[in-house]
C-alpha cells in the first residue's frame, strides 16, 4: 500500500449536549467550551471496535484517525463511518491517516491472523454482507487533524493503533497535548523481559521505524502506557459474551452489540481458537483496557519493566469480571455522544 493519506468526510448531524459524564458532573463555563478533547488513533481491530464507543460516551471526541495496522486506513475509516454515526448525535470527523511509514505493503507473514481480521473488519465484524467501499485519498490528514482539534484547549491522544500517523501529527499538536494514552509497554529502556520474551506491542512492531521516532517524541510528553495482566492472571482479562449482551438496545451501544454478535469467532476466547473455526488470535481486553484508563484511572496500578522509564499501568485493582462489567456500564453511556458543556 502506498504511503498516502486519506480522509473521509462525515455526514452532518445535530449537536447534542449532556449534563454530566463519568467523574465530572459540574458544567463548565461557556469560555471553557470543549476545553478538553480526546483524539483517537486506531488501526480498527476487534478490540478497537470495542474501545471507541466507550470513549465517545464519556469524553468529547474531536476526531478519529485510522492508521494502518490490523486494517488498512482507507477501509477502516469507511467502516467506522458506517458504525459510529447515530441519528440525532453530533458529527465526529473520521480521518484516514498514514499507511506503513516505509511505503508499500507491509510484510504480514509474522501475523497469520491479520488477513482474517482485515476481511471481517471491512464488513464491521461481518455485520455487512459486503466490504465497505474504501475512502478516497487525501494528502492533508495532518491539517485535517489540526482542524478537528482547533476548538480544543487540551487534547488527550488515545493511541490504540500503530504510530504511523502519530509521528507526523504529534509535533504539530504538541502544545495542546495533555497526555498520550497508549496500548502496550515502553519500547525503551528494553524491548525484552528478563526471560528474553518481547514486551512491546503489535502496534509498535508493525511499524517499528515510526515507533522508534514516536518514543523519542514522547519523551517530551505525558505518555501513559496501559497493558493488561498477562500470564500471571487466572482467569485472564478476556472479553465475555455476558458483557456484550449487557449493552443497551439503543444508539451506538446497540450498533456495537449487533456488530459483535454477528461474528463470535473474532473475539470470544474459545471461538477465536483455530480448532473452533477462529483465526487463532489471542482475545484479551487489550484496547478496551487502554480506553477505560481515560474514564476510570483509579482501577490501575503502576508496574515497571526496567526502572522508572519502563513504567506502565494495568487494571489489576479489579477482577476480570469486574472489568468486563465496568466496560458494559461505561459503554452504555454512548447512547448519547458526550460533548463538553
Amino acid at each position: 500500500m502506498l504511503n498516502k493519506y486519506l480522509k473521509i468526510v462525515g455526514i452532518p448531524i445535530i449537536l447534542i449536549c449532556l449534563l454530566s459524564c463519568a467523574n465530572n458532573t459540574k458544567a463548565l463555563s461557556k469560555k471553557d467550551h470543549n476545553s478538553s478533547c480526546v483524539l483517537i488513533d486506531t488501526d480498527y481491530d476487534i478490540d478497537d471496535m470495542m474501545a471507541i464507543p466507550l470513549v465517545i460516551g464519556n469524553k468529547h471526541v474531536a476526531g478519529i484517525i485510522a492508521s494502518e495496522g490490523s486494517s488498512y486506513p482507507t477501509s477502516a475509516a469507511a467502516a467506522l463511518q458506517k458504525q459510529i454515526p447515530q441519528e440525532g448525535e453530533r458529527d465526529i470527523p473520521i480521518i484516514v491517516g498514514s499507511g506503513y511509514s516505509q511505503g508499500g505493503h507491509r510484510d504480514i507473514s509474522a501475523w497469520p491472523w491479520i488477513p482474517y481480521y482485515r476481511n471481517i473488519m471491512n464488513r464491521i465484524n461481518g455485520l455487512l454482507p459486503k466490504p465497505v467501499m474504501p475512502a478516497s485519498e487525501n494528502p492533508n490528514y495532518v491539517q485535517d487533524i489540526l482542524s478537528a482539534t482547533s476548538h480544543c484547549g487540551k487534547v488527550d491522544v488515545l493511541v490504540i493503533g500503530t504510530f504511523s500517523s502519530f509521528v507526523n501529527y504529534s509535533p504539530r499538536l504538541k502544545e495542546k497535548i495533555n497526555s498520550v494514552v497508549i496500548t502496550g509497554r515502553p519500547l525503551f529502556p528494553s524491548r525484552y523481559s528478563k526471560n528474553g520474551s518481547k514486551i512491546y506491542s503489535f502496534n509498535c512492531e508493525y511499524d517499528m521505524p515510526a515507533c522508534h521516532t514516536s518514543f523519542i517524541q514522547l519523551k517530551d510528553m505525558n505518555a501513559i502506557w496501559v497493558d493488561i495482566p498477562r500470564l500471571d492472571s487466572e482467569p485472564e482479562y478476556s472479553p465475555s459474551l455476558q458483557m456484550v449482551e449487557g449493552l443497551t438496545p439503543r444508539g451506538l451501544p446497540n450498533s456495537l452489540k449487533r456488530s459483535l454478535l454477528s461474528n463470535l469467532h473474532s473475539w470470544v476466547p474459545e471461538q477465536v481458537k483455530i480448532e473452533n473455526g477462529g483465526p487463532g488470535y489471542i482475545a484479551l481486553m487489550w484496547d478496551q483496557s487502554t480506553a477505560l484508563y481515560l474514564t476510570n484511572p483509579e482501577i490501575y496500578s503502576q508496574k515497571f519493566t526496567s526502572g522508572k522509564d519502563g513504567a506502565y499501568h494495568v487494571p489489576d485493582k479489579v477482577t476480570p469480571a469486574q472489568l468486563n462489567e465496568l466496560w458494559t456500564n461505561v459503554t452504555n453511556k454512548a447512547v448519547n455522544f458526550y460533548i463538553t458543556k
